[in-house]
Parts: C-alpha cells; structure tokens; sequence
C-alpha cells in the first residue's frame, strides 16, 4: 500500500504535467498557428439582436381572426463575411431588394451585423439568398397579418417593422399587444449553418387579445351594400355607423373614401362635417326639453328669414306648419322661428350636455371632439344657423350617440368598439357607461317625431316592410377651400335614426360626402339606411317573426 507521502508525489507530479501540456497546447494555438485559428473565427460570424414574438391578437365578437401574426423572413448579412461589398450591393438590387443609403454604407464599411431587408415571404427570402450568395442568409420572425384585409382597417390600425403599433387599436392598445422582444445570439458556421441562441422559450401562441364588439359576416355585407350605393350615388366618401344603443357596442362601421389617402382612416370619430337638419334632433330635444314645443300649433313659414342680409330658405314653399311637420318637413325657416328667442347660453349648455363639441370617449381609436364655439364667440347670425346644423362640426359617432339616447330614454352611452380584452391569460369586460341628458319624456317625444319623419315626411325613402324606421334627414353644406365659402356642388346627405322605432335596440348614421346623383338625405342616406338596417335586423332578430320570413324568401 502505498504512503500518504508518495501519494502527495504523485499528485504533484501529475498537476505539473497537466498545467505543463496545457501552456504548451495555448502554445501552440495562439503563437504557432494563430492566423489559422483567426481566419476560422472570422467566417463564423455572431450578433445579438431581439426577435418579436406573440403580438397579441385582435379577434371580432366571435372570435374570428382580424390581426394575427405570420412567419416572415428577414435578410442579413456580417460584415466580416462581405469580399466585395459593390458586388453584393449590385447583386442586391439585381434581386430587387431597395437598399438605404444608410445601409449601402454599412455594407461598404463591413459592419459586424446588417439588416439589409425585414418581413419578406419567405420563398422569396430564399430566392434572394440562392440567388445573391455572399453570405446573405435570413432569421424567420413574427410580422401581422390581417385576414379580412381592409375590413375595418381604419380602426384595428397598423404596425411598424418591429411588430409595434402605429395606429388604431395596434396603437392605442400597445400594452395589452405588444410583442414579446426575445434576446438572442445569432451565429453562422463556417459550413453556412445557422444557430440561434435564445435567452428565452419562444412561445407558439400568445396570452392576450382584444375582443371587437362587430361581427366580420355582418360586415362584410355591410360593406358591400355601401360601397355599392357610394359607387351609385358618385359620392367622395361613404360613411355608416350602427350602435346598440343599451350598451354602446359598435355592430357596424364601414367607412369608405376614394381617396386612396384615406384607406387606412377611422373616419367614424374622425371625419368632422357640418351635419345640416339631422341636427334639428338636437335643436328640437332643447325645445321640448325647456316645455317650447306644441305639436299642433301652427307656425308661418311662407317667407324667407332674412337675418343680417343671409336669407333662409326652404326648398319647398309652405304657407304654414304645425311644429310637428316642421320637424318632419325638415323645414329651416320654422325652426328659426322656434329658435328666435331661444337663449345662446342655455343653448350652447344643452349641446355640450349631449355631447357636442367634446370627445365621446371612446376607447381605442384615434377622436376628434368637434368644432362647436362658445356663445361669446357667436355673430347674430349664430344662433338661427346651429339651429339647422350650420356653424357647427360634428363626427358620426357624436351623432349616434345622442341619436342612441332617443332609444334609450335620455340616457345616453359611451360608445364601445372593443367588446373584452385578455391580458397575459386574464379576461377583462369593457364597462358601460352612461349618464342621462334628456327627460324619458323628451325623448319618447323625439322618437314619435323621428317615426312621424318616415311616415309622412322627407325620409318617407327609410321606410321598411323589415323592421320600423324611425330617423332624421340631412343636407349639410360643405365648406369649399378655394372661394373660403360654403361649396355651390358639395354636400352631406345623411341619414340618422334608430331601429325598430316602436321599440329601439339600434342607432345608425349613414353620411355620403358630395354624392352627385342627389345632394338629399332622403334621396340618398335614407335609401342606404333602410338597406343596412334591414341587414342589421335579420342578423340581430329584430324584426317580428313574419317579416323574418318574408326577408328570408326575398
């Protein structure tokens, strides 16, 4: 056996040895074939960079898909790989990849790591490759796909390159959606093979979402329908707007411009128009709220008002009116009338009260609050032309939601375009908020005039054998740009109202810009109002059980 001193001899005998070979192996490395080894670690070029991963999805109130994410290819290069920097910028462009100049330069001065081209399909990624050589090589990463296309693109919105919102609901609800960024280490062998070294598990699926209160079957047919009558009417924009008037979800919107410009535009918030009689809605809640309105009695409307040299008219000549027919005629030299002693104060509370000249709310998309001045501001002409929806900007969804209040007793309520939202595996309900701004009264009143308008007056074009209709025709004057007055050709012909009108479940707008087969709501909105509020009923099951049928076998 042997002793504990030959075995400590032993030891140190052999340590030796071992640190001996391993100083003659650095030797031998680094001193006697150090350019070899150097030339090795050159061509197996390394990076750190972030991938964007599981973006949360958007979904309708369904759960059909709207955002989603896809795999795409994302072409790169290492500097130290690059032998001819003009050759591979010629071969480049030759596949028909647009180079920055920024990154032109990078290429020449063979920076250690080039992103020459991201989120390309990935066949075509792999083409390019084949076809460049010289090291180009791509990373597969996440980048958004829409499926429905331009559905609803206005308000689902866009995102960048690195998958981050830059409008819409991409936008606004970054923090619920944003993409995972994935640290990583990306390396490629001298055998042109690719490793990836990730700080963390890459995920298949991500754990959020926002739900849409809309429904992509319904509108889809709603778009068609307006695009359809847009197209009829050789109008610039096309705008319509359905909202349930208990909860404030959106079922609808379809926004259409032929303005290219606009494709991506949430013109439901955003679009401000003078919104001419549809207005008178709001003109004639102030009456009967403040105990001015009486139904029967007659008013002379047989004359021009002239206020201040600016004559208003009536495009028919009625000698006189009850003040019921002034609402349902649409007639502006009445409601002046009605309006003569009104005052500016109380009148301007009235309209911020329901909801003008401030925002709605929303949350989500992009708003616009209106354009409605203070009464110090007022001319003597102010008063009488906010009566009849001049002097005034407006948005749709300002619109819908006084609109909705009709139907729902006075009690108006915050729009809503997103239904719930999941939030890392949590769900969360969007809440419904409300405040009153008429008396039940007032707006059972409203509701009977609204209905009194299709049945006999200028939106007799909105009724339905589908579902009752009740609503409010509109001309609004355009301001035209060039003469700094309001436009001798261009107008906004809507139409405004709520559905059924004996008991109401939905409100809706529907607006044509510069329409040029007639500028009339009636000739116009009210017709496309009816078609999608019949759409809008059959989905829904609004209607009674033999109009159902009836729809059905159309």
């Amino acid at each position: 056996m042997l002793s504990d001193k030959l075995l400590l001899k032993i030891f140190g005998a052999a340590s030796i040895a071992f640190i001996a070979a391993t100083l003659v192996r650095l030797f031998y490395l680094q001193v006697l074939h150090y350019d070899f080894y150097d030339k090795l670690v050159s061509v197996q070029s390394t990076a750190r960079i972030s991938f964007s991963k599981d973006r949360g999805l958007i979904l309708d109130r369904s759960g059909k898909n709207l955002a989603i994410n896809q795999k795409m290819a994302s072409l790169y290069l290492f500097g130290k790989n690059i032998e001819d920097a003009d050759d591979i910028i010629a071969s480049l462009k030759k596949s028909g990849i647009e180079l920055a100049p920024l990154t032109e330069k990078r290429i020449r001065d063979k920076t250690n790591f080039i992103w020459i081209e991201r989120k390309l399909p990935i066949a075509k990624a792999e083409k390019i490759k084949e076809s460049v050589g010289g090291g180009l090589n791509y990373v597969l990463e996440d980048a958004r796909l829409y499926p429905e296309n331009s559905m609803l693109a206005g308000v689902i919105g866009t995102t960048g390159t690195d998958n981050q919102g830059l409008s819409g609901i991409e936008y606004f609800k970054e923090k619920i959606l944003r993409a995972k960024l994935i640290p990583a280490n990306i390396i490629r062998d001298s055998r042109d093979k690719l490793i990836i070294f990730d700080d963390a598990p890459l995920r298949t699926e991500p754990d959020s979402a926002i739900f849409l209160t809309v429904d992509t079957q319904l509108q889809a047919v709603i778009d068609i329908l307006l695009a359809q009558d847009m197209a009829e009417y050789k109008a610039k924009r096309a705008i319509a707007l359905a909202m349930n008037i208990k909860t404030g979800e959106i079922l609808a919107y379809s926004g259409i411009s032929a303005d290219k410009s606009e494709a991506d535009k949430n013109l439901m918030s955003t679009f401000l128009f003078e919104p001419g009689s549809i207005f008178k809605g709001i003109t004639f809640g102030y009456l009967i709220e403040k105990g001015l309105y009486r139904a029967g009695e007659k008013v002379n409307t047989s004359a021009a008002v002239d206020l201040y040299g600016h004559k208003i008219k009536d495009v028919y000549i009625y000698n006189s009116l009850t003040q019921q027919d002034i609402f349902a005629k649409s007639s502006n030299i009445g409601t002046v009338q009605l309006t003569r002693n009104v005052g500016s104060e109380a009148f301007y509370k009235f309209m911020v009260h329901c909801g003008f000249g401030v925002k709605t709310g929303i949350d989500g998309v992009s708003e616009e609050g209106g354009i409605l001045r203070e009464p110090k501001n007022w001319s003597g002409l102010s008063l009488a032309s906010l009566s009849i929806g001049q002097e005034i900007m407006v948005t749709p969804l300002q619109i819908v939601r006084y609109y909705a209040a009709i139907g729902n007793n006075g009690i108006a309520v915050k729009p809503r375009i997103i239904g719930k939202y999941i939030e890392n595996g949590s769900e969360y309900p969007s809440k419904t908020e409300s405040v009153q701004i008429m008396s039940p009264q007032t707006a059972k009143t409203l509701l009977n005039l609204l209905a009194t308008v299709v049945d006999k007056g200028t939106g007799k074009r909105a009724k339905s054998a589908i579902v009752n209709i009740g609503g409010k025709t509109g001309t609004g004057q355009v301001a035209d740009p060039a003469t700094k007055s309001y436009s001798k050709t261009d107008y906004i012909a809507s139409f405004a109202g709520v559905f059924p009108a004996n008991d109401p479940k939905v409100a809706m707008i529907v607006l044509f810009d510069s329409p040029r087969s007639s500028i009339y709501g009636g000739e116009t909105g009210a017709v496309s109002f009816r078609k999608i509020a019949e759409q809008i009923a059959f989905f829904y099951n609004l209607g009674s059980e033999k109009t159902r049928v009836y729809y059905a076998h159309r």
